[in-house]
């Protein structure tokens, strides 16, 4: 039911945000930049509502669900906070901008080849039982943890990455190579989208692919789209993809339950279950 489990990088998060409270030019920079500043009041707005969400869950004995916002507020922190420095390292040298870049599309493209692997088949899941029974065994995610949100959604943002990176391939100074490499990593993860069937993830892609249409050069959208359709389908001739895809939403929509019985009988968990399903 969507668990908010401490991570390994929670170990670091504390000594990040000690380090950022201690930094006296922080307000100098958040200030400055009207991008940062509007990232943080979004921050302290969101942190402010766990009063309300305190005293909620207190009046009806919830205290594990107070636990679990504060932990969604931490890790909303943790990576505001780590923006925020990526960005300042950035900032002050500019080659580290490609690094960053670079090192994230590598990743991200391993985790891709990660996730199709385990997607169709043929690499193992890397979690104990005990989370594929709370999760489902229709939820691989690489190395992201069993939540099945997880995956799709960073997906999504490894597309974004590597699509900016394709955009602005004469700032990056990108090599036909790995300029060859970084379109690849688009389109496998666009093919990571589809076969997780995540329907979170679906909808932010579909909203930000009519976005970008509409948004970009008439010129940019049809080299990519030609390119990235003819490496998508050489792609799923094999393995037996198409079907591993048509599996997945069968199953997603074998699950939605919105019938009134449910519903005016208050029993809202097994609704949100079922609609939960490949979230």
């Amino acid at each position: 039911m969507g668990e908010n489990e401490l991570r390994l990088y929670d170990l670091t998060f504390p000594f990040l945000i000690l380090f950022f409270l201690s930094d006296k030019s922080r307000k100098y920079y958040v200030n400055k930049v009207i991008f940062l500043k509007r990232v943080f009041d979004f921050s302290k707005w969101v942190t402010a509502t766990l009063i309300i969400t305190f005293l909620y869950m207190v009046l009806y004995y919830k205290l594990v669900t107070v636990f679990q916002a504060v932990l969604y507020v931490f890790h909303l922190w943790g990576f505001v906070i780590t923006g925020y420095y990526s960005f300042i390292l950035c900032n002050k040298k500019k080659e580290n901008i490609n690094i960053l870049i670079y090192g994230f599309i590598i990743l991200h493209s391993i985790e891709n080849i990660l996730l199709i692997g385990q997607l169709i088949g043929q690499f193992p899941l890397l979690w104990p039982q005990v989370y594929l029974d709370a999760y489902g065994d229709l939820s691989p995610s690489g190395t992201l943890g069993p939540n099945r949100i997880v995956p799709g959604m960073m997906t999504f943002l490894g597309i974004i990455v590597s699509l900016f990176t394709i955009l602005n391939r004469r700032y990056f100074r990108l090599s036909i190579t790995f300029y060859l490499f970084v379109l690849t990593n688009i389109f496998l993860g666009v093919l990571v989208v589809l076969l997780l069937g995540s329907k979170t993830t679906l909808v932010a892609f579909s909203v930000f692919v009519l976005t970008f249409l509409f948004s970009n050069s008439v010129a940019n959208n049809i080299k990519i789209i030609i390119s990235g359709t003819l490496i998508l389908l050489i792609t799923i001739s094999f393995w037996g993809i198409p079907d591993v895809i048509k599996e997945r939403f069968e199953f997603i929509s074998s699950r939605r339950d919105f019938n009134k019985k449910n519903l005016t009988e208050g029993n809202v968990i097994e609704v949100y279950e079922a609609n939960s399903a490949g979230r």
